[in-house]
């Protein structure tokens, strides 16, 4: 019997891969935090797909404080099982969403990631993910995508987790897709690298917050602020000080 090979991974077919499972290395994260300012001041994020929990340790390891949860367990610590498109409202606190989703789906988690009242969502996934005709009826009118952060070096050891035989180098090019809800124009491409994620373009100014003091790539020259959250801090500290 054929089976039909609906988006396969290493040769195989979704029938037999079942749920799809890629661990992700925690590496991947250093460059996404180092250069979004998005993120900057963020305290909880929400990662809904967290398989075995690479990234979830990884972002407990800096402070943060993780929802976990997936569609099956599969030994991520303090985290509970749960189909994301069954999640009928977000965590208490956290309107920030980051994860490696599964890809087949990943247009209908960013759409139900929105109407679940999430601000940002931030999905590591293939570099031409932007490149369809679905996405560009869906994805692109809307203009929600923010930045993407593409990543110069292809991440070794993804792999489907339920794939016992020999495992290649990966193939495929990722890059971190940032949404956000507020945004409505031209997506920012931004090139970094795993090996060096301090590293910035020529190009690309940094600015330093006037408001939390951290370093950041400045989008326009007049820019004082790295992300939202800061400026409306800075305008609260300003708004007591009239009031005094």
């Amino acid at each position: 019997m054929n089976i039909k090979r609906n988006h396969p991974s290493l040769g195989r077919t979704m029938v037999v891969r079942g749920f799809d499972c890629f661990d992700t290395p925690p590496i991947a994260l250093e460059p996404l935090f180092i250069h979004e300012p998005l993120l900057v001041g963020v305290t909880a994020i929400c990662e809904p797909f967290a398989g075995a929990g690479n990234l979830v340790t990884a972002m407990r390891g800096r402070g943060l404080i993780v929802h976990a949860s997936d569609i099956q367990h599969r030994g991520c610590p303090d985290s509970i099982t749960l189909d994301f498109l069954k999640m009928s409202k977000r965590p208490s606190g956290c309107d920030v969403l980051l994860s490696n989703p599964p890809y087949a789906e990943t247009m209908t988690m960013i759409e139900h990631a929105f109407q679940l009242g999430f601000r940002i969502v931030v999905f590591l996934l293939k570099a031409n993910f932007a490149s369809t005709e679905e996405r560009y009826e869906r994805l692109h009118p809307t203009g929600h995508l923010r930045r993407v952060h593409v990543l110069a070096e292809r991440l070794q050891d993804m792999h489907d987790a339920n794939f016992t035989g020999k495992k290649s180098s990966q193939p495929a090019e990722h890059s971190w897709f940032v949404f956000d809800r507020s945004y409505r124009g031209p997506a920012i491409l931004n090139p970094v690298s795993i090996k060096n994620p301090h590293a910035t373009m020529p190009w690309q100014p940094l600015g330093r917050c006037a408001q939390c003091r951290q370093t950041y790539p400045r989008q326009r020259s007049t820019s004082r602020f790295c992300s939202d959250t800061c400026r409306q801090r800075a305008h609260r500290v300003t708004l007591r000080r009239k009031l005094a």
